[in-house]
C-alpha cells in the first residue's frame, strides 16, 4: 500500500468529502461544497474559498443549458465573495490560479 490513501464520499448536502489517510498528519482538509451557503453549511467550517469565473467564463465550462436560471436560485457572486474568507476570480491562467491556492494554503497550515 502506498504512504497516501484518499477515500471520498458522497453525503446528504451533495458535498465530496474527500479524507487523505498518509503516514503524516495533515493540518488541512479540503472540502468541495456545492450549494454551501445556501444550505447554511458555512457554520462547519473553520475558512471559505470562494473560486469564481466571469459569466462568459463559466457558459463557456458548463453543459447546463440554462445557466441564467440555475444561477438565479443561487446566491449572488458578490454575496459569496462578502462571506468568504478567501477569494479568487479564476480568468486567469493555470498558473494564476497555483499561486493562490498556494497562499491560502500557506496562510491556513503554515
Amino acid at each position: 500500500m502506498s504512504a497516501t490513501s484518499v477515500r471520498a464520499r458522497r453525503v446528504s448536502s451533495g458535498a465530496v468529502i474527500t479524507t487523505t489517510a498518509s503516514k503524516r498528519a495533515s493540518p488541512l482538509a479540503v472540502v468541495e461544497v456545492p450549494l454551501l451557503y445556501e444550505t447554511g453549511g458555512e457554520a462547519r467550517f473553520d475558512a471559505v474559498v470562494v473560486i469564481t469565473a466571469p459569466e462568459e467564463t463559466r457558459r463557456a465550462r458548463t453543459e447546463v443549458a440554462d445557466i441564467g436560471e440555475r444561477q438565479g436560485r443561487l446566491l449572488s457572486d458578490d454575496e459569496k465573495a462578502r462571506k468568504a474568507d478567501f477569494v479568487y476570480v479564476n480568468d486567469g491562467s493555470l498558473e494564476d490560479l497555483d499561486a493562490f491556492v498556494r497562499s491560502v494554503v500557506q496562510r491556513l497550515a503554515p
